[in-house]
C-alpha cells in the first residue's frame, strides 16, 4: 500500500469524491470543510492510501502556532470496505504526520461502536500498540457530534410508492402536519446564486443568534458554502410564502449520506408548518439524488429533538474517541492556557 500527502486542487477532488460514496466516508473529511478552518489560523492535511485508487485516508486538523500545535481527527479514518486491515497503518501514518511538525497531541474521533451495527460505524477497531493512545477528546476545537441520527431511505421496493411508504414510517402527527403544510401554499426554491446563498445564511445567523448559539459570519464561511453548492457537496432549500423568506436547509452529502448542517425558520405570527414541509421536501431530495440516509446529526434542544423524533430516525451513538500525548509538558501548559485562548 502506498500512502501520500495530498497538496494539489485536483487530488482533493479525487479525494472529495471519494469521500462522497464511500460507506464511511464524513462531511467533515471533506476538503471543503478542513479548508473553512483556516479562518481561525488552522491548517489542514489530507493522507491517503492508493491500490490504483483511493481506498483510505485521513484529513487532519492543525490547530496553533510554534510549539504548541494539536492534530485532530474529526471524524475517521476513512477505509474503503474490504481494506479494514489497514485501519492501524493509516493512523501510524496520522500520527507520524503530528510527530514530524512537532505537534504536542493528537486526539480522533472514530465512527465506531460496539452496540450498534450499521454500514457507516466500524463493527471492530484495533488501535497500533506502540502508540499510547488514552481515552477522551481534551480540546473541542473543530469536534463533531458524536452520534449519527439517522433516516433510512430505502424503504420502498419500487420509486412510485417509495412517498406512501415513506409517510407511513413517519409519527401519526408528523405525517398529519406535512400533509396540512403542503396545503399553505409553500413555494420550495434551491438557493445557488451567490445572493441567493447569502440570504439563506443570513436566516440560519438570524436563528442562531434567537436560540442561543454561534454562527460563522458570513465573511468567514462565505468561501466553505459556496464552493460546497459549486461542487455539488452542498444543497441549500430554502422556502418561501408569497416571495417572503421563511424556512433554509443547509445539507452536506458525503458516505452516500444527505446531512443536515444548518437550517433555520423565520417566526411570523401564522404557523405555516415552515419546518415539516421543509424536512420532508430534503427527504424526497435525498431520495432523487439517489442518497441511501437523510442524517438530522444532532438531536438539539427538548423542542428540536421532539420535532425530530416526529421523522422517526435512529441514533447510533458512537464509542469512546481517543488521544495521544506527544509532549506532557506542552500538553499541561496548553491546558491551563486554553481557556484564555480558545
Amino acid at each position: 500500500m502506498n500512502y501520500y500527502q495530498l497538496k494539489r486542487q485536483e487530488d482533493y477532488d479525487e479525494w472529495d469524491n471519494f469521500i462522497k460514496h464511500c460507506p464511511k466516508g464524513h462531511y467533515a473529511q471533506l476538503s471543503s470543510y478542513l479548508k473553512s478552518f483556516r479562518a481561525y489560523g488552522a491548517d489542514f492535511k489530507i493522507i491517503v492510501a492508493k491500490d490504483e485508487k483511493i481506498v483510505a485516508g485521513v484529513g487532519l486538523l492543525i490547530f496553533g502556532k510554534g510549539p504548541f500545535k494539536l492534530v485532530s481527527l474529526p471524524m475517521g479514518p476513512v477505509i474503503e470496505e474490504g481494506y479494514e486491515d489497514i485501519f492501524e497503518d493509516i493512523l501510524i501514518q496520522a500520527v507520524n504526520l503530528a510527530k514530524d511538525i512537532k505537534a504536542f497531541l493528537f486526539q480522533l474521533q472514530i465512527p465506531y461502536s460496539k452496540q450498534y451495527t450499521h454500514p457507516y460505524l466500524y463493527s471492530k477497531i484495533t488501535l497500533p500498540k506502540e502508540i499510547g493512545f488514552q481515552e477522551g477528546f481534551p480540546f473541542k476545537v473543530g469536534s463533531i457530534v458524536n452520534q449519527f441520527f439517522m433516516i433510512d431511505l430505502d424503504i420502498a421496493e419500487t420509486e412510485d410508492r417509495w412517498e406512501e411508504s415513506m409517510l407511513k414510517t413517519l409519527n401519526s402527527k408528523t405525517r398529519r402536519d406535512i400533509r396540512k403544510s403542503e396545503r399553505n401554499g409553500l413555494q420550495l426554491y434551491e438557493a445557488k446564486t451567490k445572493m441567493e446563498i447569502k440570504e439563506a445564511y443570513e436566516l440560519m445567523i438570524e436563528n442562531g443568534i434567537t436560540q442561543g448559539y454561534a454562527t460563522r459570519s458570513w465573511e468567514e464561511f462565505a468561501p466553505t458554502i459556496l464552493e460546497q453548492v459549486k461542487t455539488k457537496q452542498a444543497v441549500i432549500l430554502t422556502v418561501r410564502k408569497d416571495e417572503t423568506l421563511l424556512g433554509v436547509h443547509y445539507g452536506v452529502i458525503a458516505g452516500d449520506s444527505y446531512n443536515y448542517i444548518m437550517g433555520g425558520t423565520r417566526r411570523i405570527s401564522k404557523d405555516y408548518l415552515v419546518g415539516h414541509f421543509l424536512h420532508w421536501n430534503v427527504l424526497k431530495k435525498a431520495r432523487a439524488l439517489k442518497l441511501k440516509t437523510y442524517d438530522f446529526t444532532s438531536t438539539g434542544s427538548p423542542g428540536v429533538y421532539k420535532f425530530k423524533m416526529g421523522f422517526k430516525p435512529k441514533q447510533y451513538i458512537f464509542d469512546t474517541p481517543y488521544f495521544y500525548v506527544l509532549s506532557k509538558n506542552k500538553f499541561m501548559i496548553f491546558d491551563k492556557l486554553f481557556p484564555f485562548i480558545k
